[in-house]
């Protein structure tokens, strides 16, 4: 089958039902997960990570996960860095 590679933002993980799911372009989508997903050594996913994934365009399975920024606020408008500027 085809692969589909996109990032996107985490938008929830449900470990029950092995399913994560991502906000790519506006477009909510669900990937499941298995054994064969290959996730970056070491990461483990939380809710508003940008992400880049891959995954089966039929089955929507995910193959790949990689961690492409993680911030605290959902917006980064800058304020922290300006406070601590002044």
């Amino acid at each position: 089958e085809m692969g589909v590679s996109g990032k996107g933002t985490i938008v929830k993980i449900d470990d029950g039902k092995h399913a994560i799911e991502v906000d790519i372009k506006g477009k909510k989508i669900t990937l499941k997960y298995d054994g064969n997903t290959k996730v970056s050594s070491g990461y483990s996913p939380q809710k508003g990570d940008v992400v880049k994934v891959e995954y089966g365009s039929s089955s929507m399975t995910l193959w790949d996960l990689q961690l492409v920024d993680r911030s605290a606020e959902p917006k980064d408008d800058g304020d922290d860095e300006k406070a601590d500027k002044d």
